[in-house]
């Protein structure tokens, strides 16, 4: 049970990037290949495919918070000495979790409305609460993995900055 949940912990956020992306090249592949070489259509495609990369973009945010890229502007903050550059990056894991929550939180009521207006795609006929739920879903990854990136700042706080790892690996000690 421990194995499996360090190896989700490791590739949770890669399998499922991989999966959409293969599926989004796949059918997008396809379209391409029957509509130009058979001069026939898949009517579905277009809009699996944007669904697909609407969860891609979505599942890059706790991927991103994992390996520590999300996008910065640090040129101010590394003019300032370690200690207090730590400090300020202690902040900001405080300020990115406090706005993940936040977003997660009414994700939900989105959520919660799309289960009660019971809408349908137009091509594909699936509920659109499989969209609108996504980012429920994704924002509590995010929460998860910036709760993970706060402990691994905290832990680290005192330590060389040439001691530390990029990517965050919970529970891998």
């Amino acid at each position: 049970m421990k194995r499996m949940i360090r190896w989700l912990d490791k590739y949770f956020e890669e399998v499922i990037l991989c999966t959409l992306l293969f599926i989004l090249t796949t059918v997008m592949m396809t379209q391409i290949v029957l509509r130009f070489g058979f001069k026939i259509g898949i009517v579905w495609s277009e809009e699996l495919c944007r669904y697909t990369f609407i969860y891609t973009a979505f599942f890059a945010i706790p991927y991103c918070i994992k390996r520590k890229s999300m996008l910065r502007v640090d040129m101010i903050v590394n003019k300032f000495p370690v200690r207090v550059r730590r400090v300020i990056e202690l902040a900001l894991e405080v300020v990115c979790l406090a706005f993940w929550a936040y977003i997660w939180y009414y994700s939900w009521f989105v959520l919660q409305q799309s289960l009660y207006d019971e809408q349908r795609s137009t091509t594909m006929g699936i509920g659109l609460y499989w969209v609108y739920g996504m980012p429920f879903f994704a924002f509590f990854f995010a929460v998860v993995r910036q709760i993970q990136s706060l402990y691994y700042t905290i832990k680290n706080f005192k330590k060389p900055p040439e001691e530390k790892s990029e990517e965050l690996t919970f529970g891998a000690e």
